[in-house]
């Protein structure tokens, strides 16, 4: 039987007598949770959160990343943000940056953006 991890469904398996094997991607699922409470990971994380709704934010900032991204023949795609309730969303968030990251550099050395104080928020 394939199940989650909890200790009902062992008890359960020892009752029928069958073999349990663990849910992989839960057991996946809860590595991933503890590593995002490591520190470091969470300041890293924190960095690029803010980044990300700089940019989603700042009306300009999304013009000049749009230009960047059709400068630099990358794809159009907007940044995502993470979600508490959804366990993925911190992956395609980081997924997300890593492929825009070229497109971000650019923006930020954009002297349009230079100019605004809502930029020294941000650290790319």
């Amino acid at each position: 039987m394939t199940c989650d991890n909890a200790s009902n469904m062992n008890i359960a398996a020892r009752h029928l007598d069958i073999m349990k094997i663990g849910c992989f991607a839960q057991t996946l699922n809860l590595a991933a949770g503890k590593l995002v409470h490591v520190n470091s990971v969470q300041n890293w994380l924190a960095n690029i959160r803010a980044i990300v709704v700089w940019f989603k934010k700042v009306h300009l900032a999304k013009v000049v990343l749009g230009e960047m991204q059709t400068r630099l023949n990358h794809p159009e795609h907007r940044l995502l943000l993470d979600v508490k309730t959804r366990w993925n969303s911190s992956y395609l968030m980081l997924e997300r940056f890593v492929e825009q990251y070229p497109a971000l550099l650019a923006s930020s050395a954009d002297p349009r953006l230079k100019k605004s104080t809502e930029t020294e928020k941000i650290k790319i």
